[in-house]
This record gives structure tokens, sequence and C-alpha cells, in this order.
């Protein structure tokens, strides 16, 4: 795997689009002085100013730049030496010294900039200079000032009185992070590494590049399938260390001790700082209004927090090991006094008790752990879950500890622990739960179906109460699902699914609505997926069962399947960017692949992002399975778009994982194989690898899948190929819900039949559903069948409507635009001749304008309407605007 190296990385500006457009807009107008970019420490300002003088520089302005700082604020005129030259800066109080001292920032030659970096720690003399030089609008002022600090009245006076544009940059939202990640370490960064930065740097550049670089300095950036990974938690690297005490520098002993217990139990409730008796009101008051604690409300109560984490990252790794222990072990007593009021003072007092060495009690343990779980924080939740097993290894404390490390992809630890909790088991749920768990380890992370098979059937014979029994079965039926045997698991819940509710019913869906969809009944799968997410929402928190999130994510997929694409893709998003807010890590690897899955026909190259995402972080689970799928779909995304190096790396990736038990999707991975021969001209090679994924997918009983890779044969014009692959499509068709297996069947039937005007209406279908991939192929080929028949102008225009498919679709490999024969674009002299003609100029003064005859004019005129298949002026404007405006929507 690969690794980064620090030098050589460049941070492009990001996110400062907008702040860059106003900008250039106030630099040189009548009616403005100047600009004061205003931000917290390290979000930016110097580095926009900087643009400023570049964008000033490039337009005739001479700049200068001039930077105050805190030790030389009390000495007049300090800041603007540098500038001033020879005007002599000991008798400022001389009048006209303000005049000659703007003469002196004046150039003759060209208009003037000066950037004034920390315009808040100017002396007053100074202050005064930059203002009134604002005022004579002789100097243009840029100035950066600390949002938090109190300016000097002249520079405050900047933005109050109007003389300057003020522009407040906050930091970095998650998006702008991820782009400032790609565009650093030049290339995709998994979303779970980019979360971690982001809430570390809480968006600050400054924050996040010493991060960034101590994480490097580190060697704990690898790339894993071409995605940059995080190994390990942010290393706050010596210099981010340095710019955090310097702001803590000044602090007295009562203000740091209030500072170390808010970091090491934060938030914490104002009235426990207050009943600690060192917090005194105004020590809190004074920290708040200096910007380094923040107050939030909740409910009835003051929570307090340190205003940045990489505060607390700071004093926490500053603190002495003895003192922190004694602070962590006040704020457990604090809270333990007051008598623990929720969730989160639970778990607080857990790991503030393990932390600061005392006695841990094994319920407290327990319950802090599934908090922990709960709350998706995974190693937080093994630390507690150890604990409570190294107190008092119940079966409940080995059942919870095995689950986690099973979600945590470690699956022979878990596999053992659960082993042995297995054997202590007594009671109906504790044998059910463990045992459930156990399978899920054997089948999932160890490979071994008939173990976790082997499992369940014990456990469900020696279990008496009916509803346990049923949920072991429904897991039993997870396995053949994801087996590839959805009939199986579908006889096993669809019979009782009904009359299910509760945790049964939740876990039946989990087989149910996912294998419905992949036998073709999406609707049934679609309408069976609102009650389930109603059903398991209603559940609250639950050991041992997937979350809503799943079930959303299944109802993604059948939307997908229907056709219903654009509902699928912000479904799927939604669920995503939940998880990202939840830190729901295998939610967010599950809304990936499906976010690949709804995107892969209609914008490859992002279904292609979308699925290296899922498969990072399914691997990081340890669950090749679905990374396998992952892989796969990638391949099959960049194929389509084109990208045959990508294609053949992730290819390579997905047969490198051997998880022959995880069979559902097995006929994809052929489609994907199929394609990259198609990428490289085997046709012959493609045919045969789609033939044996329709078998796979009908053996399994997946009518959804297996209608899939027939119609790939019909849009390579191989129907030919297989006996019956026609009549398979139409019988297939009749039994998969959805406008997506209406269009398949449509394209089969034209394209068997050449009908260019049947072929053309079934890329405005797909396009209806946003297939832009799809409506791009049947385009080229109705364009081809109308030429083969004789009409040049349908064929154009259907070319034309390929290249537009092509354009939304972001970018396709050139086999399906080629079938449209000779290309519909316009030479540079017939686009001149039509641009003028769109104006409604007559042909006898475009001739003169461009010196050739108005003759010759008209006979580029029909050449254009010809190409374009359209018969006139009036119709120039839709056909060479619409090209334009689906390349622009793209863009």
């Amino acid at each position: 795997m690969a690794t980064l190296a620090g030098q050589g990385i460049s941070w492009p500006l990001t996110g400062r689009g907008e702040a860059l457009q106003t900008i250039a807009h106030e630099i040189g107008r009548p009616d403005t002085s100047g600009i004061v970019i205003a931000g917290e420490a390290g979000v930016g300002k110097t580095r926009l100013a900087n643009e400023a003088m570049a964008i000033a520089g490039r337009i005739g302005f001479a700049t200068s730049r001039v930077v105050a700082t805190r030790s030389a604020s009390g000495i007049p005129l300090a800041a603007l030496i540098p500038v001033l030259g020879d005007l002599p800066a000991d008798r400022p109080e001389q009048m006209g010294f303000i005049a000659r001292a703007i003469d002196a920032l004046v150039d003759a030659e060209a208009p003037t900039m000066l950037v004034v970096d920390d315009a808040h720690l100017l002396d007053d003399i100074s202050a005064t200079v930059v203002h009134q030089a604002a005022l004579s609008r002789k100097v243009f002022i840029v100035a950066t000032v600390r949002a938090a600090e109190a300016a000097p009245d002249p520079v405050a006076a900047l933005w109050k009185d109007d003389l300057a544009a003020r522009v407040d940059l906050e930091p970095l939202g998650f998006d702008d992070t991820r782009q400032l990640l790609h565009g650093a370490l030049a290339g995709p960064v998994h979303d779970e590494t980019t979360i971690r930065l982001w809430e570390a740097s809480r968006g600050n550049p400054l924050y996040l590049r010493e991060l960034v670089l101590g994480g490097i300095d580190s060697d704990l950036f690898t790339r894993h399938d071409d995605v940059w990974v995080l190994t390990a938690e942010a290393v706050t690297s010596p210099r981010l260390v340095e710019l955090v005490e310097a702001r803590l520098a000044d602090l007295d002993d009562g203000e740091r001790s209030v500072l170390e217990l808010v970091a090491f139990g934060e938030p914490v409730d104002a009235d426990l700082l207050r009943a600690d008796g060192s917090a005194h009101p105004d020590v809190l008051e004074s920290l708040e209004r200096r910007g380094l604690l923040q107050v939030e409300t909740q409910a009835s109560t003051f929570q307090v927090r340190l205003a940045h984490p990489l505060h607390g990252d700071v004093l926490r790794a500053t603190t002495p090991t003895l003192r922190a222990m004694v602070v962590q072990r006040r704020l457990a007593e604090l809270i333990t006094e007051r008598g623990p009021e929720s969730r989160d003072d639970v778990l607080r007092v857990a790991v503030l008790t393990l932390a600061s060495g005392g006695d841990l009690d094994r319920e407290l343990a327990l319950r802090a752990a599934r908090f922990a779980q709960h709350a998706h924080d995974d190693h937080l939740a093994e630390r507690l879950a150890r604990a409570a097993v190294d107190d008092d290894p119940s079966v409940e404390a080995r059942q919870v500890l095995g689950e986690i490390l099973l979600h945590l992809g470690r699956h022979e630890e878990a596999a053992s622990m659960l082993e042995s909790a297995l054997g202590a088991a007594t009671g109906d749920a504790e044998r059910a739960m463990v045992a459930m768990t156990l399978a899920d380890a054997r089948f999932t992370g160890l490979g071994d179906a008939a173990a976790a098979r082997e499992v369940l059937d014990a456990a469900v014979a020696a279990v008496a109460d009916p509803a346990w029994q049923m949920e072991m079965i429904g897991q039993r039926a997870v396995h053949d699902l994801l087996s590839g045997r959805p009939g199986d698991a579908l006889a096993v819940v669809e019979p009782v699914v009904d009359s299910l509710d509760g945790r049964a019913l939740a876990q039946a869906c989990t087989v149910a609505v996912p294998a419905l969809v992949v036998v073709g009944r999406g609707h049934e799968a679609a309408a069976l997926s609102e009650r389930a997410m109603r059903a398991r929402d209603d559940l609250g928190d639950q050991p041992i069962l997937a979350d809503i999130g799943i079930h959303v994510a299944a109802r993604a997929l059948a939307l997908a399947e229907l056709g219903e694409l654009a509902e699928a893709e912000r479904l799927a998003l939604e669920g995503y960017r939940g998880a990202i807010t939840y830190h729901a890590g295998e939610n967010r690897a599950w809304f990936a692949l499906m976010l690949g899955r709804a995107l892969w026909l209609c914008r490859p190259h992002e279904a292609t992002s979308w699925f290296r995402e899922g498969g990072v972080s399914f691997a990081r689970m340890g669950q090749d399975g679905p990374r396998r799928w992952c892989l796969a779909g990638a391949s099959m995304a960049a194929s389509f778009a084109g990208d045959v190096e990508a294609a053949a790396t992730l290819l390579a990736a997905t047969d490198e994982l051997r998880v022959e038990h995880m069979g559902l999707m097995a006929s994809d991975v052929d489609r994907a194989r199929a394609w990259r021969a198609v990428a490289l001209g085997d046709r012959p090679s493609a045919v045969s690898l789609l033939i044996r994924a329709a078998d796979v997918a009908a053996d399994a009983g997946s009518a959804a899948l297996e209608l899939a890779a027939l119609h790939d044969l019909a849009r390579l014009d191989a129907l030919d190929a297989g006996a019956g692959v026609a009549d398979r499509i139409d019988g297939l068709a009749a039994r998969v819900d959805g406008a997506l297996a209406a269009g398949r069947r449509a394209h089969a039937a034209a394209a068997a039949d050449g009908t260019p005007g049947d072929l053309e209406q079934c890329a405005q279908s797909f396009a209806d559903l946003d297939a832009h991939v799809l409506a791009a192929e049947a385009a080229a080929q109705a364009s081809a069948a109308y030429r083969q028949a004789g009409d040049p102008r349908a064929a154009q225009r259907c070319g034309r409507a390929a290249e537009q498919h092509v354009a939304r679709a972001g970018a396709l490999a050139p086999r399906a635009t080629a079938l449209a024969g000779a290309s519909a674009s316009l030479t540079a002299r017939e686009r001149e001749i039509a641009d003028l003609a769109m104006q409604g100029l007559p042909n006898r003064d475009i001739g003169e304008r461009l010196f050739v005859s108005a003759r010759t004019v008209g006979n580029h005129l029909a050449h254009v309407y010809e190409k374009l298949g359209i018969s006139g002026r009036d119709e120039l404007a839709v056909a060479l605007e619409g090209g334009k405006e689906a390349r622009s929507e793209n863009e």
C-alpha cells in the first residue's frame, strides 16, 4: 500500500469562491476604499489577503504588505515603518504628519493597495493612518482582523462607516474539507478519515494542515483501493501543539484548572463547575469572553465546552499524568454526587473512573459499553466491555464484547469470546443473542456458512420462546439471502412477515426487502421497507439488531431497481449524511454502495467514487463480501465511463477476494468482467461472461439481476448469442417490476428489430429515468439505424441527442456514441455562420462580414441543417443551444 510524504504537498484554496468573488468585485470600485477580512485564527485570512494582492497586481495595482504584531502594538507606527520610507516616525503629533504618511504609501505610477495583516493589533497611530488613507481614497486597504478580538476604533470604523466591505470567513464545511484533502493528497480520501480530520480541526484550514502533516510524519496515511485512509487517530504535530499553547500561554493557574476540568469532561454542566468551587463565575465569564470556552443551552441546563476540539487535545496531552488522574476522578465524583441524569452522564462516569484508575462497577461498565455502541463509538465500547469482562466474565459481558469485536472486524477474537459465552448461556434470550452473534461472526467474518448454520440450528432447537426462535430463523434466512438464495430466504420469512411485529418483524424485513428486490418484486419491497422503517424506529436502541439505516438502504435499493433513480439517490444521500452525523460507519458503507447502484446508469464517474468509498468502509470492518460487490460495481461503472485503467485495477482487487459464500451479487461480478472486456475490444469474451452472469442469476432465482445481464447483451447487439435470449428478456420483464425493467425490454426489442423510431423512443424513456448511459446508447443506435434507412437528418438528430446524454452522464466510453456514425459536430466555419444566422442576419450580411458570397453562406447553412437534422433557421437556436445547455448542466 502506498504511503504519503509531507514534502511537496500543495494546499489549494478551497471553499472561498464567494469570498474571492466579493474581493474581485470590490477592488478598484470608486465607492469602496477597501476590504476587511475577518475570522478566527487559522481560518485563512492571510491566504485570502494574498489572493487579493495577486488580483490587484494583475490589474495594474502597486501592492505592499505589512504585519501587525502583539509585541509591537505599543510602539507608534511600528507596523507601518517598512512602507513609510524616509518619513520620520518620531514626531507623529506634528501637523500634516498623517497626510505625509498617506502620500508615502501612494504609488504615483499606479493605483495603490496596502495589505495590513492582523490589523486588530495595530497601534493607535498606525490604525489612524490606515483609516485616513482609506478615507482619502488614495490607497485601497485590505485588512485582516481576528473576529473574536477588539480592534482599534479607526480599524473598526473601516467597516462600520462603510469605507470597506467586510468579508467574514467561516471554517470550512465537510464538503469543502473533503475537496481540500482530495486536492492536497492528490486523490480521494475516505470519508471516515475526512470526518475525523474535519471534526478535529473544526474546519480550520491551518489546524487541518497540521493534523495532516502530523499524520504523514507518523506514517499513518495509507492508500487502500486507491483511497487515502488515516489508520489511527489524528496526530497533533509539535507545531500544532505550539500554536495552541501560544493561544493558552497567558492563563493563570485558576483559569488553566477550569480548562482542564472541561477538557477531560466536556461538555460539563455549568452547575458542576460551580459545585467544584474552583470555577468562579468571573473566571468562566473571562474564559468565554476570550473565546476559550463556549456555553450551550440544553433544555434547562448550561453546558460548557472548549471553544475548539484541538484545545482539548493539547490540554489533555500536556497535562501531567497524576494531575490528569486527579482531574478525572474529581469529575466522576461530582457527577456521581449529583446523580447521573442521562446516558451521557453514565458513559462519562464510566470513562472517567476507568481513566483515573478507580474501581468500575461491572453493571455500570456494561451499560456504558452499550451506550457507546449505540453512539457508534466501537473503540470506546470495547474498552468498557473489556473492563466488564475482566471484572466478571458473565455471559452478558462476553456477548457484548463479542458483538463489538465483530463490528470492529476482529472476527477470530469475536468467535472465541462468543463460543465461551454460548457454553455458559442459560436463558432463552442469552442463548439466542449469543448464537446469532456467533453465527454472524462465522458467516460474515470467517466465511464458514456451514458452521453458522449449525450454531443457529442448535440454538433454535434449544430455545423455547417462539419470538426468539423466529428471530434466529430470520437470521438463518439472512445467510440464505447473502449466499445467493433469495428464493429460499423468502420461503422462510414471507409466509409469516404479515403476522410479525417488533424485533422479529425488523429482523425478517432485513431479509424480505432485498430478497423481493432481486427476484423482481420491487413494488412489494418498497412498500414493506416503509413498514420495516416504522417498526425499527419504534424499537429504539436494541442489542444485535440492525438499526433503521439498513432498512432505509434497502428501500433505496428497491427504488433504484424500479428505475426511480433520482429518488433512490436522494434517499441514499440523505441516509449517508445522517450516518456521517451519527458516526454510523456500517450504515455509511451500505449507503455508499446504494449510491453507487443508483448512479452507475446516470453518472458513472460519480458512481465509481461512491463504490470505492463503500469498499474501503467494508474493508475496515472486515466485511469482504459487500466489499467485493462495491469493487465490482466500481469496475463496471469505470468501464462505462471509459476509465479502462481504473476498471482493470478494481477488477483485479475484486478477484483477490475469495468470498464464494457471499453469492448474492455474483452475476454483477461477471458483468463487471464483461464490461472490462468490452472496454478492451474483446466482444466474444464479454458475450460469454454476460451469458454466464445471466445463468448464475437465473439459477439463484434473481430475476432482476438476470434481466440486467441479458439487457447488457442487447446493448452489445448480441441477442443471438444464446438460445432464447430475446424470449428470456420478454418473460423476465413481465416478472420484474418497474419502469427500468420495462425500458430494458423495449430496448432489447427495438435493438433486435433495428427500428429507428422505437430506438429513439427508448432513448427518451431512459432519459426520463435519468439513465443517461442507456439513453446515450439507445440514441446512438437510433442514429445508426436512421442513417442506414436513408434519413440523415433524423440520424443527426439522434446523434446530437446521444452527445447530450454523454454530457449529462459526465463521461462515457466512446463505444456508445460511435454507433451514431459520422460526427454531427459542425466545422469552425459552419459554426461561425450558424451563430450569425441565429442572430437574424441575412445571408448577404453574413457574407459581407466573412468576405464570402451569399451563395457560399447558403451552401454552408444547408450543410448545417442536414447535420443538425433541422429544416431551417427557426430551429437553429434549439439545435445549437440544446447541446450547450446539456454541457453546462454537467459542468
